[in-house]
């Protein structure tokens, strides 16, 4: 929405962007040659918006799925009053009152149990209602412990050819590995295939719709 004071993304909501509007005052009652330019003052003018918070968890001292639940609720509700505080600036306010936020929840770490268990949106749901969030945007910057282990244990022989990345190789062996962390472990192999042509027709840029 070209002009809005809000926020597009949370790219946009970080503290170090300037947010609201600028204004230019043109100088019209200073002479002016025809070589000189006209003299101005430029001004900001912040606006009021709706707060971006930014949360992050790291899931990587947590075994399992219910672990990693009760940890991230007390982290959630160990840092409820630093983004209470920060909600309250008054460039988020609305009628004198904190406006609900949007939480940018990122998790990152090297997830040690199934990627199917990970229930990030249970987590999520939870948060937007424990903080009383607008909404809840959940960023992944996760790794699996057996992704790590795939890698660190494949055959040189096989994923080098003639001192080239083989990368068929490498991606069939780890989409395989995803697909058996899913819930769709029954039928690995098939899955891998799947994930495989999305991943070719996403690389010769075939239309979204015909890759789904």
């Amino acid at each position: 929405n070209p002009g809005s004071p809000e926020a597009h993304n949370t790219r946009e909501g970080r503290d170090d962007w300037e947010h609201g509007y600028y204004s230019i005052t043109l100088d019209t009652d200073a002479p002016v040659s025809d070589s000189a330019a006209v003299e101005f003052d430029v001004a900001h003018h912040p606006t009021k918006r709706r707060p971006y918070y930014r949360v992050e968890f790291d899931v990587t001292p947590h075994e399992s799925p219910g672990e990693l639940e009760t940890a991230f609720k007390q982290h959630a509700r160990d840092e409820q009053s630093a983004m209470t505080e920060y909600c309250s600036q008054d460039r988020f306010t609305a009628n004198g009152e904190p406006r609900a936020p949007i939480v940018d929840l990122r998790f990152t770490g090297t997830l040690q149990f199934s990627r199917g268990d990970f229930r990030t949106d249970e987590l999520s749901a939870w948060l937007e209602e424990a903080w009383d969030a607008l909404y809840v945007q959940v960023n992944m910057g996760i790794r699996t412990a057996n992704i790590q282990q795939l890698l660190s244990e494949i055959d040189e022989e096989d994923v080098f050819k003639d001192g080239k990345l083989n990368t068929a190789v490498l991606e069939d062996q780890v989409f395989e590995t995803i697909a058996k962390e899913s819930m769709y472990a029954e039928h690995a192999s098939d899955v891998a295939d799947v994930l495989g042509n999305a991943h070719q027709m996403a690389q010769t840029e075939e239309a979204v719709e015909d890759i789904q």
